[in-house]
């Protein structure tokens, strides 16, 4: 990306901040639905627990990427 702009800079890493945090909440929530399928409750709560955490992560910035955006 050809861009010197801090700002750009700047809004650009939030968005990926955010997809990556999104990311791993989904794959948490995978991991939680194939061990409620297995009837393994523990193992689920423990991946709903991480999933909750990175939604956490992502939802801070979210907040980040609305406000570059004014939003």
């Amino acid at each position: 990306m050809e861009t010197h702009n801090e700002t750009t800079l700047a809004i650009v890493e939030s968005h990926k901040n955010a997809a990556l945090e999104h990311q791993e909440a989904a794959k948490a929530h995978l991991e939680a639905m194939k061990y409620h399928a297995g009837g393994k409750e523990l193992e689920a709560n423990e991946s709903a627990k991480a999933a909750i955490e990175f939604s956490e992560k992502a939802a801070v910035y979210d907040k980040e990427v609305a406000k570059h955006h004014g939003l």
